[in-house]
């Protein structure tokens, strides 16, 4: 994202994030420094360090887009060469801001970052469960609360990407010292016509031009209820004619084929994998469903209403993301498949009483709009915007 403007200096960004595959987090920022490009006279150029995984979908798109990506693998038996690494990686690179995405491991990086003397330190956190919460061994939680506490001392500013992430991470005796920022998504990927859109799908899916698309979009792991919703549009029998399309990879993906040939679903299935049209997907759409056990905010569901499609989801999940609320039904994930069979059938019957551009001009107004996340941002950053508005990036 480093093309030049001008001769004014870039300011240089540091994201930290597990890895670049294809997820929320990893989709709003990339999302983000698609933004920062269109910004007139933005001076931010932007790399990105992983942790845990040096390998990611996402990474050929940022190195094409000028972004530097880095990886140092994060090691607990050798913390202090990590450590090492890491501060020297910071210290060269003449960070203004170092953003971290992960949660207790920022306790970490910003303490690399303090000591690279690293202007402005950013700790974001995007769930509402963590690796070394209070439902963990005593060990990790232990751990957990020190790197907490490290990195709350030692960031400027501490977000949550929710409410909820937010009461769940710092609890009530940190969050005074911290806030909401909300992520945001490309709006403009949202306007196609549904129907040329639609047409093109099906063909290319080879879905029946008359069945009804139900969409999931989700990494395939426990949390994420797909056997629950499996099992609904097992349950909806021969009553609907149906198609289910997962976009998404994960652990359970054997599992969820394996399900999906029990129940006599697979020529009414396709597991999509990992995919870069997640927009088109749900343009196609006629329903998207979401029975996730927990989530911080998930940006899909943001998506979903963008294409201006009904939406079925767990009541466990924030409802701070609703923009247009005739859009959603909320169930608990703890129902049973039949009761979700009949919210499905209903939502696939019933008629949405809202226009595709209004759902459009509503999310593109709102705090969702990844244009405002961008410059929200760089007011953080401290970098100059030129009095930009979300209205003049284009």
């Amino acid at each position: 994202m480093t093309k030049g403007r001008g001769e004014a200096p870039q300011e240089r960004v540091l994201y930290v994030l597990s890895a670049l595959g294809i997820g929320g987090i990893e989709t709003w920022l990339v999302n983000l420094v698609r933004a920062f490009n269109r910004i007139p006279n933005a001076r931010i150029a932007c790399d990105f360090l992983t942790l845990l995984d040096d390998k990611g979908e996402y990474r050929a798109e940022l190195s094409n887009a000028g972004c530097k990506i880095f990886h140092v693998q994060l090691r607990y038996k050798h913390i202090i060469r990590t450590m090492y690494r890491l501060y020297t990686l910071i210290k060269q690179g003449g960070y203004r801001v170092v953003h971290c995405q992960s949660d207790y491991l920022s306790g970490i990086v910003l303490t690399a970052a303090f000591l690279a003397k690293v202007p402005v330190r950013v700790f974001h956190v995007h769930s509402t469960k963590f690796a070394f919460g209070p439902d963990r061994s005593l060990q990790k939680i232990i751990v957990g609360k020190i790197l907490k506490k490290i990195a709350i001392k030692l960031s400027h500013y501490s977000f949550a990407c929710s409410t909820a992430a937010r009461e769940a991470f710092f609890l009530k005796n940190n969050k005074d010292k911290t806030s909401v920022l909300y992520c945001g998504i490309d709006i403009d990927k949202f306007e196609s016509d549904i129907n040329s859109n639609r047409k093109r799908k099906v063909s290319e899916l080879g879905i029946r031009e008359n069945s009804k698309i139900i969409l999931s979009v989700s990494r395939m792991t426990p949390e994420k209820n797909l056997v629950l919703t499996i099992k609904a549009i097992s349950a909806l029998g021969e009553s609907e004619d149906v198609f289910f399309l997962h976009a998404g990879d994960g652990p359970e993906r054997a599992t969820i084929a394996k399900l999906l040939d029990e129940l006599n679903l697979s020529k009414r299935s396709k597991l999509l994998g990992l995919r870069n049209d997640v927009a088109n997907l749900m343009l196609s759409a006629d329903l998207f469903i979401m029975p996730s056990l927990y989530e911080g905010l998930p940006l899909v569901l943001l998506e979903a209403q963008a294409a201006g499609i009904p939406i079925i989801a767990s009541n466990l999940i924030t409802k701070e993301l609703v923009v247009i609320p005739e859009l959603f039904t909320w169930l608990s994930p703890h129902e049973s498949p039949e009761r979700w069979a009949g919210e499905i059938a209903s939502a696939l019957n019933r008629k949405i009483n809202i226009s595709k551009n209004d759902t459009l001009t509503k999310m593109r107004k709102s705090k969702f709009n990844i244009n405002n996340s961008a410059l929200l941002l760089l007011n953080y950053y401290g970098i100059s915007n030129e009095n930009s508005s979300p209205d003049s990036i284009g």
